[in-house]
């Protein structure tokens, strides 16, 4: 099996069957058990310990059928299969996508994608990119804390919790294990294929502004700008004493006047003391933004001044809550432009319980009045593919001057 497919597939199981007893299900209506197939510890040792026995018994299309006929608008399945069983969907095997209808974006009106795309023109829209925007290319947040739960015999219930599966590390190993660890598998990370409409970096990169913030560590956003023949440079706060003194003997001006800046909110891979991955870590981050010293003047300004697109983030990742409290937390007086943030739903919700959801995010970026956003309740290449569409069709239509 093609690593890249097996790696695709495993990512997708791993988010839409996030425990035990969903993998159990997923195998029921192949009439087959878990226990039988696999005594994994983690959840990822057994999800791949299933594609292996499955594969090896010639049944790997049925699975993925299974898969998506269980989680029907799953957009992970919807892609795998798309690119690697496309048979599946010409069998009327699985359910096919919807059609993106061009009135239901999401929770966009006609009148907020526009306001997006003269924002874009103005070059005042600012991304705050999350982990999410690398799903399929790097590995997911869940599949890394698992795979460290089993390699380290991690005691505790939340095997799927970066943060948490990171901070025992830190303290049982040493405390740069877990970065180290990070820095290794992004070191070696394939590039996306940029030339794809619908790849986000690639997106973002067309769009050639001046700052891109993210909370990730890899460098995929600074590759995707210079595969548009611009000249980015990237920087990152220095939050904590280490990186405090090591700024004062080589400190370099952070602006974009030579070109696009993406600033790494949480570090960056190539510097493992500036990576903000641990709890202790996050809530360190929390403490040091109260200093009005630590963003520099070029992201304090974006941050206060333009409209913000949050992509890449899930409704409860303990990393965009941390993001938005540090964000709230550097402006000092409202921000009037309207932002977006692009949000996958949870699966499995009932109308009233996804009604609930809807309303907290809302009420949660919307706190205290200080940031004003409306939701896109949709996947990423889903926004990503509206976005474009919307930016060429009216960038084509733009009066010369």
């Amino acid at each position: 099996m093609a690593g890249e497919r097996f790696q695709a597939l495993q990512n997708a199981l791993l988010q839409a069957f996030p425990n035990e007893d969903a993998l159990r299900q997923l195998l029921i209506p192949m009439d087959l058990k878990l226990p039988v197939i696999t005594t994994g510890r983690s959840l990822a040792v057994m999800t791949l310990d299933v594609i292996e026995h499955i594969e090896a018994h010639g049944r790997l299309e049925e699975l993925v059928a299974s898969a998506c006929q269980q989680r029907p608008h799953n957009a992970d399945f919807e892609r795998i299969v798309q690119q690697f069983w496309p048979s599946l969907q010409r069998r009327g095997s699985v359910p096919r996508p919807a059609e993106p209808s061009r009135r239901c974006d999401g929770a966009l009106s006609e009148n907020e994608w526009n306001h997006l795309i003269s924002f874009i023109r103005e070059r005042k829209l600012t991304p705050v990119i999350g982990p999410g925007i690398a799903r399929g290319v790097l590995p997911e947040h869940v599949q890394l804390a698992a795979e460290w739960a089993d390699r380290w015999q991690y005691p505790f219930a939340d095997r799927a919790d970066l943060t948490r599966v990171s901070q025992f590390l830190a303290l049982t190993e040493y405390r740069l294990l877990p970065h180290e660890q990070i820095q290794q598998r992004y070191s070696s990370a394939r590039t996306p294929d940029f030339g794809r409409s619908d790849e986000p970096h690639a997106l973002l990169a067309d769009l050639n502004l001046p700052l891109y913030l993210t909370t990730n560590y890899d460098d995929l956003m600074l590759r995707a700008l210079k595969s548009r023949r611009l000249e980015p440079t990237y920087a990152f706060p220095c939050w904590n004493q280490s990186l405090k003194e090591q700024a004062a003997q080589d400190a370099l001006p952070v602006d974009t006047a030579r070109g696009p800046l993406v600033y790494h909110l949480f570090g960056h891979h190539a510097v493992p003391e500036s990576m903000v991955l641990t709890e202790d870590e996050h809530f360190d981050f929390l403490t040091a933004v109260a200093d009005p010293r630590l963003l520099p003047p070029v992201v304090k300004k974006a941050i206060g001044g333009t409209s913000l697109l949050f992509i890449g983030y899930g409704v409860l990742d303990f990393g965009f809550r941390v993001l938005v409290r540090a964000l709230l937390k550097s402006i000092t007086a409202p921000n009037k432009r309207l932002g977006v943030a692009v949000q996958l739903p949870p699966e499995n919700l009932s109308d009233s319980q996804r009604e609930q959801v809807e309303k907290y995010l809302e009420g949660f970026l919307n706190d205290a009045g200080t940031l004003r956003f409306r939701v896109f309740w949709g996947n990423t290449d889903e926004f990503t593919r509206n976005l474009r569409d919307r930016w060429e069709e009216q960038r084509h239509h733009a009066p010369v001057v």
